[in-house]
């Protein structure tokens, strides 16, 4: 759920300012729309970053089983 939480707060509030603000969905970096730009290219390292966590999260559980299991 921390993961889907990292993913998905930023986007929302991604999509709120748009909604919210529409001349900041309007501003243009050279031909491209700014929108465009942050979903294009911003959202990838949060992508990474999220993956990131998810297998860290795993492999701290993945130790703690193994710990529970060995200790029997």
């Amino acid at each position: 759920l921390s993961v889907l939480a990292l993913v998905l707060i930023p986007l929302a509030l991604l999509t709120a300012t748009w909604a919210l603000a529409p001349d900041i969905a309007r501003l243009t970096i050279g031909p491209v729309p700014l929108p465009w730009l942050v979903l294009g290219i911003g959202v990838y390292p949060l992508l990474v970053l999220a993956g990131w966590r998810y297998v860290r999260q795993a492999e701290r559980n993945e130790a703690e089983f193994e710990r529970i299991v060995t200790r029997q």
